[in-house]
């Protein structure tokens, strides 16, 4: 099971919390725990929103989903 530890980072960098994070993207807290800890899925759409509050270009997708 993934963990997304790299994105999780990337996160707290930006927003210090997941709480923040959550907000900004309009999404229940629960929400982007459960994908953080791999128990709902990432969309092609949740991805491209992430990439986009995070600052993270097309080129390191992989590294924070992918690995």
């Amino acid at each position: 099971m993934r963990t997304y530890g790299k994105l999780r980072e990337r996160i707290k960098a930006k927003f210090h919390t997941i709480g923040a994070f959550a907000k900004a993207w309009n999404k229940d807290r629960s929400t982007v725990s459960n994908k953080l800890n791999g128990l709902a899925p990432w969309t092609s759409v949740d991805i491209e929103d992430t990439c986009k509050l995070l600052d993270i270009s097309l080129e390191e997708v992989s590294e924070y989903f992918f690995y």
